[in-house]
């Protein structure tokens, strides 16, 4: 994009050169053979000269970074022209210092060949931009370039693409620019003398064009270090108010408004969601990204640090991610402004969900509210802390005491939409009139309750059952939530009751959506319990899937009742838009009842684990990716990551090894991406990884380690060094990130030690480095850095956190495991005394030194010898980094 947007600011210079210049030559006479105001007229030759340099100048400089060899050519040939116009220029002038008159005679005999001067610079110039419009009308136009980088027309498209995700106003500034731009080349005004104007109007438009495009691309990395996954998740699952509901919330909003624009950002604390969904960063986040993407001019005014990083060449990789305390002055910044180009109303739902300190919260609320441009909807469920902190409002009130109204609307519409029950009404008008009434009642203001008898009304109606029969039907219906679920699970036929229990269980393992795919391939279970394994590798055909969603979402009905639901996210790819989640909250907390649990349980069925069946679905997944996706190689690293994740479950919950299903896991990536010659280790940073035992050994998958080293016993000392780094966690959130830990994993490095492991052997065949003198290397490398600093690495982007420099936290507890185990077996080389020394406290240096006593007495050379060698020496090697004895 960059390389586009320089070439078309250099088309820009070039019309303005040439704009510029023929206007020049067209009034060029007329100074030739001027008599009077001779100063004056050389002080306007002065401007003209340094204006042409200037341009010239700008056209030199544009062609930085150009690499286009047409866009150069014609900028060589300006530069050309720039200098034979200054030279044409300086003929003009009249000197002051010789008799006027004979000046002008001479003027006179020079003419005509001033004439043909003029009409070959004005032919050149012509030609230039004749070409320059061919260039441009090429860059403006031309969708199926041979290179991208040589059309706009896909960087814009692009940047579309980009706004309309995350909702950015700019983008129409653009499209607006663009039309213009092929307005005035499409008339050609210019070669007629139709508007003189058109080239000036044509530059300012490039010019524009180009400062509105960088803008953009500048927000975009601006909300880009904003934006998560599953910042718009909890809006696409909240439903729709039906029609005419709720609008008394915004009565006031509209007036308080005064005519300003209002601008509604909200955050649905989720406390069984993701991190993000339920802690204070995904608030402040979430409402920043709102705001400005909404009013994108105040970034660079109120956060100009960070606006100049985004205006950097690799703006992405450089822009940093936000701490916490930065993003509240963020939004304080916001707050404490005197004039907002909108009024802001932040809603902000489920406080209760909120997972952490909430005083914390409590206190950004308030802060918030004191702006007189700010007003805020904050829901809770009355916990004391939040009524304490909110009581003396006389904005408080409690929803259930203004929702009847609502609720009454809700259902007469709903039923009276249905052809049965408008039937039925004209033969009861006072019957079906008493069964709104009732539900109103019984609801207590619960909209959810008022939601699922609705539905099972329709049911009813669905069975042309008669007045009485609903009556009955609402009669039986339990008036509180919890009850409800209970009686909706009763009613679930037996034939569903283990699939029910298994899909329930499942979701509420997963924690988060789960793909609409993985519950689907899950379904196979029952006839196959290693279907991940015999599924071949290929894509789901687009008419396949579209049928199974159906299949899918009747399934669902059927087993799940009303207490689950298929929502779609179309930011995600087509194939995996579409999850599975709750309902709504209070379901989650049902199911994770101590009574529902153990219920759950017992109708699962035996030997039943929803950790494998998590894990056999997503390398079904993998396995499945289609040839064709937007994020392909993002999509197949989430879908590994979540393998591994659920692997790791299964050995800390059930207690087994997942051991079929990451050895197809390890090769499912390079058969899928066999055309491009794509290595498993390549979907991670920095090659961390070479295959699917060293994650395990990094993960913590000891059951999986110790089958595979007994089955292959060479691969114990490759494994080794892996043992020896930091551990990494795979988190659940709304994708899988891997983070990397300050400690190693010292039971994994136990098992890796009792199964034979020996760290003084040779790092890599062929050298004399051990893999123990290895690690003590790395420890000195960073011992510097305190843990502290480490901790920054949170705050890198997920991609770039495992890759952050391994501060070992318990390098001591690692040297004696290492030592007092593998004592006597040459662990001992010289200058390990002051490595030691230089890493530890000097009691602990002090006894690791004891524990290696006898292995120093077995080392064939003299320390103090060796001593006397690299003293002389006065360099650093390996192990003496600081070069100790220099």
């Amino acid at each position: 994009m960059a390389e586009t947007l320089a070439a078309v600011g250099l088309v820009s210079n070039i019309v303005q050169f040439v704009d510029f210049g023929t206007k020049l030559l067209a009034t060029s006479r007329a100074l030739y053979h001027s008599t009077e105001g001779a100063m004056q007229e050389n002080v306007d030759l002065e401007m003209i000269t340094a204006s042409i340099r200037s341009v010239s100048q700008g056209i030199v400089n544009g062609t930085l970074g150009i690499n286009e060899p047409e866009l150069r050519n014609l900028a060589g040939t300006c530069t050309t022209l720039a200098d034979e116009l200054l030279a044409f220029l300086s003929r003009l002038k009249i000197d002051s210092t010789k008799n006027r008159q004979l000046e002008v005679i001479r003027k006179s005999f020079k003419s005509i060949r001033f004439g043909r001067t003029v009409r070959e610079l004005n032919d050149r110039l012509c030609r230039v931009r004749d070409q320059v419009f061919v260039r441009l009308d090429y860059l403006l136009r031309q969708v199926n370039c041979p290179s991208q980088k040589a059309s706009l027309l896909p960087v814009i498209h692009n940047l579309a693409d980009v706004t309309k995700t995350l909702g950015i106003e700019t983008q129409r500034k653009v499209d607006m620019i663009k039309v213009e731009i092929l307005g005035i080349l499409d008339k050609r005004l210019w070669r007629e003398g139709q508007d003189e104007a058109a080239l000036d109007n044509l530059s300012s438009s490039l010019m524009n064009l180009v400062e509105q495009s960088r803008t953009l691309r500048n927000v975009h990395v601006f909300l880009k270090s904003l934006h998560f996954k599953q910042i718009k998740a909890r809006q696409f699952e909240v439903k729709i108010a039906h029609t005419n509901t709720f609008e008394w919330i915004f009565d006031e909003g509209n007036e308080w408004s005064g005519g300003h624009k209002l601008l509604i950002a909200s955050h649905f604390f989720w406390n069984a969601g993701t991190t993000m969904q339920k802690s204070q960063e995904g608030l402040l986040r979430t409402l920043l990204f709102q705001i400005l993407a909404d009013s994108p001019e105040l970034i660079p005014i109120r956060y100009p640090d960070r606006w100049v990083s985004g205006n950097t060449r690799n703006a992405s990789s450089c822009l940093e991610a936000w701490s916490l305390p930065e993003l509240s002055r963020a939004l304080e910044a916001i707050a404490g402004l005197d004039h907002l180009p909108a009024r802001l109303c932040l809603l902000i739902d489920g406080l209760d969900e909120y997972d952490g300190d909430h005083s914390k919260i409590i206190q950004v609320i308030k802060t918030l509210a004191k702006s007189p441009h700010i007003k805020l909807c904050v829901s809770s469920r009355p916990w004391t802390v939040f009524v304490d902190a909110f009581d003396s409002s006389d904005s408080k009130f409690y929803l259930q005491d203004l929702t009847i109204n609502d609720i009454r609307l809700y259902i007469k519409d709903i039923l009276e939409g249905n052809a049965d029950f408008r039937d039925l009404k004209s033969r009861e008008a006072a019957g079906s009139e008493n069964i709104v009434q009732q539900i109103v009642s019984k609801a207590q203001g619960v909209f959810l309750w008022v939601y699922l008898v609705v539905r099972s009304m329709l049911r009813g109606l669905t069975n042309r059952d008669e007045m009485s029969y609903l009556a009955r039907r609402l009669a039986k219906l339990p008036s509180h939530l919890e009850t409800y679920f209970k009686h909706m699970l009763d009613t679930i036929e037996d034939v569903y009751q283990e699939q029910t229990a298994q899909t329930f269980h499942i979701m509420a393992n997963a924690s988060t959506t789960l793909p609409l795919l993985a519950l689907h391939f899950i379904d196979h279970e029952k006839n196959d319990p290693d279907y991940a394994l015999h599924r071949e590798i290929g894509s789901v055909l687009h008419s396949e899937f579209v049928a199974m969603v159906d299949i899918e979402r009747r399934q669902l009905n059927a087993r799940c009742r009303d207490l689950v639901e298929v929502t779609e996210d179309k930011d995600e790819p087509f194939f995996f838009r579409y999850g599975v989640c709750f309902l709504h909250r209070t379901v989650m907390d049902f199911l994770r009842t101590t009574e529902m649990e153990t219920l759950m349980a017992s109708r699962s069925g035996v030997g039943f684990s929803p950790n494998l069946a998590l894990c056999r679905a997503y390398l079904a997944q993998a396995k499945t990716l289609p040839a064709v996706c937007e994020t392909k190689d993002d999509v197949l690293r989430n879908l590994v990551l979540g393998t591994i994740y659920y692997a790791r479950q299964m050995e800390l919950l059930d207690g087994v090894e997942a051991t079929a299903i990451l050895e197809e896991l390890h090769n499912t990536p390079e058969f899928f991406y066999r055309e491009n010659y794509i290595h498993w280790s390549e979907m991670f940073p920095m090659n961390e990884f070479q295959n699917i035992l060293e994650i395990a050994v990094r993960a913590g998958l000891r059951l999986y380690v110790r089958q595979k080293i007994e089955e292959y016993p060479a691969t114990l000392q490759c494994v080794l060094s892996s043992g020896l780094q930091t551990t990494i966690t795979i988190r659940q959130d709304s994708i899988f990130e891997v983070l990397s830990t300050s400690e190693v994993d010292i039971s994994m490095l136990r098992l890796l030690l009792e199964l034979g492991a020996c760290p003084s052997e040779p790092l890599k065949s062929g050298t004399k480095t051990t893999i123990w003198e290895n690690f003590l290397h790395e420890r000195v490398r960073h011992h510097d850095m305190v843990p502290a600093q480490w901790h920054m690495a949170k705050f890198l982007p997920p991609d770039e956190q495992y890759s952050a420099p391994k501060v070992t936290t318990n390098a001591y507890d690692v040297c004696e495991l290492v030592i007092l185990h593998v004592k006597g077996n040459g662990l001992y080389f010289p200058g390990v005394k002051e490595t030691f020394q230089q890493l530890f406290e000097p009691d602990q240096a002090s006894r690791l030194c004891g524990y290696l006593e006898d292995d120093k007495d077995r080392f064939t050379h003299s320390e103090t010898e060796y001593k006397r060698t690299y003293r002389s020496k006065g360099s650093p090697t390996w192990w003496n980094p600081l070069g100790y004895f220099s």
